[in-house]
């Protein structure tokens, strides 16, 4: 059948939330750039994205900004 998505093993895909957020963090010359989703606007990070965030290796996910510090 056209435009069955039988091949989804995992099933439908979810719906991320209407809102798109990014931020581009700065620390000691490198940069990481990060998107993510919530409900609505909020003038502070959501607490989950927040929580995430904080386990991420800067370090190995940001790239070296260009001219260093």
């Amino acid at each position: 059948m056209e435009g069955d998505h039988s091949n989804l093993v995992a099933g439908p895909a979810p719906l991320l939330p209407g809102l798109q957020c990014e931020g581009l963090f700065d620390a000691r010359g490198r940069w990481l750039r990060i998107a993510w989703f919530q409900e609505s606007w909020s003038p502070t990070i959501d607490s989950l994205v927040q929580e995430q965030l904080r386990n991420f290796d800067f370090m190995e996910l940001s790239v070296e900004r260009a001219g260093g510090v």
